[in-house]
């Protein structure tokens, strides 16, 4: 998922998937783009690092700055994990005999008047 994404019509809104931390970057070999099916890029392996919610809002407050809000959802804007659904407004939610557990956040900080 992008950073920096406005998703839910929110402006200036950071959107971030959560995942497990780990110190160690996970490594994928993928195929087409989730988001465009048809295409297949050049360089098909990809580094990622999770962190935990956590992690994310303690890293930002020891920098620092002020979290405005934090909102949490149960939907993705793409299938980030098997076994999602699409529904009705184009989001990707866990299928409706699962819990509602949260799959992204969003959140704003600012950074204090010195």
């Amino acid at each position: 998922m992008p950073i920096g994404a406005q998703p839910l019509g929110l402006s200036g809104a950071v959107w971030c998937v959560l995942g497990i931390s780990n110190r160690s970057p996970h490594c994928y070999d993928f195929g087409p783009d989730y988001a465009d099916p048809e295409f297949s890029p050049t360089h098909q392996q990809t580094f990622e690092w999770s962190y935990d919610l956590g992690s994310i809002v303690t890293a930002f407050v020891d920098a620092g700055l002020r979290i405005d809000f934090l909102r949490e959802h149960d939907v993705l804007v793409y299938q980030g994990i098997k076994g999602l659904e699409r529904s009705e407004d184009g989001y990707w939610r866990m299928p409706s005999a699962s819990p509602r557990i949260p799959l992204s956040f969003y959140m704003m900080a600012t950074k204090p008047e010195a």
